[in-house]
């Protein structure tokens, strides 16, 4: 993975470069932006969607017990939901790498 996309600068391999030079599976030659979800979490926003399992799965659980749209459900059921999401995605590991990253850059920011 060592050709960067001129959009938003994700890594790629060379074998995925299309003609035209701009890549499409990322962010579509640039019409898809992101926040990138370490933004987010530095920005002081609540962290949703898929920024949810960057951090830790017991406060991710919090997080969701406390968004108004569940009220009423049950944290234990949305515990269980977490943890077989986290073992049966296949993207898990991805989220993982990118909660040490996380930690990593916290602790760069608030050394010790």
């Amino acid at each position: 993975m060592n050709i960067i996309c001129q959009f938003c600068k994700s890594k790629n391999f060379a074998a995925e470069l299309p003609s035209d030079g701009k890549f499409t599976s990322c962010c579509r030659k640039g019409k898809i932006k992101l926040e990138k979800p370490s933004d987010a979490l530095v920005n002081g926003q609540a962290p949703q969607y898929f920024q949810l399992y960057v951090i830790d799965s017991t406060q991710d659980t919090e997080i969701r017990v406390n968004h108004p749209a569940n009220e009423q459900c049950h944290i234990r059921i949305l515990d269980q939901i977490d943890r077989f999401i986290r073992h049966h995605n296949r993207l898990s590991n991805t989220y993982r790498m990118l909660r040490e990253v996380q930690s990593q850059k916290q602790a760069r920011i608030f050394p010790l």
